[in-house]
């Protein structure tokens, strides 16, 4: 049997499918990096003027990889890729150079009109993330062009001001940025637990008094308030069923539980916004004597957001109602930090604490 005929469009139908691979993402389907290097480098010779980049990333795409899976980061990037390719025309190369990273060659395209794609893009954006259950979900994208409209100026220079336009979005939505991730993660938290919720609301207005008392700069301040409301952000990743569990936990299930200061870590690492509180999430479990985990830290080696929020937690913990245990009072819940003082607490800690409840 001959089959020389098979072989020969099989191998025709390998070597497609390989080209195709190089000059495409394997995800998205867009162009890859290798192309767009190479398509800039052949329109910038070809002498088409005028020619715009535009530059995005996708912000927050590590925390949603960290937080819901790499599959979900996966959907995101995917959504990201059909908004361009909607909001771009036939004539643009467009290319996910990176994780989160794209770049569009728009040949024959002036300044104006690259805005107002980008316009466009803005507006995609809004809508999908309005139609969106998951605030984590949505699309946040910080992005920036730049246009050669005369010969004589270096391509890698104008991708170079495409890059720095997008950074420069990028630090003007920090503040905004950093609100849409804390205000998502309080919403996924919501989900998880609603005491953990309210926990976590008291325990920012407390940990942020008692940083007060103890006249702490402002920056610090804005941290301590930071990291008592995300404290527990970890306990995203725990079972529902060890999370609200009505009775006493079992040695395994207390293993697992105990993994969300390391796992709460981990999240905020993820995150240039929440980095600066990364360490005291990884401490916030430790004791002044040294008994505590994940490392066993004792004394001032425990940071002193950790020391301060060791306090307040427990104060907040003994005196609201858990799905363990009913509360105790405010009085029996003083004594037990006084009893543990030294031991469990900071004493400087405690003594501006109870100056503070005594005020």
């Amino acid at each position: 049997m001959n089959r020389f005929p098979y072989e020969l469009q099989a191998h025709t139908l390998l070597k497609s499918e390989e080209e195709y691979l190089l000059h495409h993402d394997y995800l998205t389907g867009l162009y890859s990096r290798s192309f767009y290097e190479k398509e800039k480098t052949r329109l910038d010779s070809s002498g088409v003027l005028p020619l715009s980049i535009i530059s995005g990333d996708i912000n927050g795409l590590a925390l949603i990889n960290t937080v819901l899976g790499h599959e979900s980061g996966d959907i995101v990037i995917i959504s990201a890729a059909k908004i361009f390719e909607t909001c771009c025309r036939e004539s643009d190369f467009i290319s996910r150079t990176g994780g989160g990273e794209f770049k569009i060659l728009l040949p024959g395209t002036d300044d104006k009109t690259a805005a107002q794609i980008i316009h466009q893009i803005s507006a995609a954006c809004e809508e999908y993330n309005r139609s969106s259950n998951n605030d984590l979900l949505h699309i946040n994208l910080s992005i920036g062009y730049a246009t050669k409209d005369m010969s004589g100026i270096n391509i890698n220079a104008i991708e170079a001001f495409a890059d720095e336009n997008m950074r420069s979005c990028k630090h003007l939505q920090n503040n905004s940025i950093r609100g849409t991730i804390v205000s998502s993660i309080r919403s996924t938290l919501n989900t998880k637990s609603h005491e953990t919720a309210e926990h976590a609301k008291r325990l920012a207005v407390l940990a942020r008094k008692i940083g007060e008392k103890m006249q702490l700069p402002s920056s610090d301040l804005n941290e301590l308030e930071l990291y008592g409301t995300l404290h527990d952000v970890g306990k995203i990743a725990i079972c529902d069923d060890i999370l609200n569990k009505p009775g006493k936990l079992s040695p395994a299930e207390w293993t697992q539980m105990k993994l969300h200061v390391e796992i709460g870590y981990n999240i905020a690492m993820s995150s240039s916004v929440l980095k600066p509180i990364a360490g005291y999430i990884l401490s916030h479990h430790e004791k002044w004597n040294g008994s505590g985990y994940p490392r066993g830290l004792s004394g001032e080696m425990i940071p002193l957001p950790s020391r301060i929020l060791a306090v307040a937690d427990a104060y907040d913990a003994m005196t609201q109602d858990r799905v363990y245990r009913t509360a105790i009072g405010k009085e029996a819940a003083l004594e037990e930090i006084r009893l543990n003082t030294g031991s469990m607490f900071d004493p400087a800690v405690v003594e501006i604490f109870l100056q503070l409840v005594e005020e």
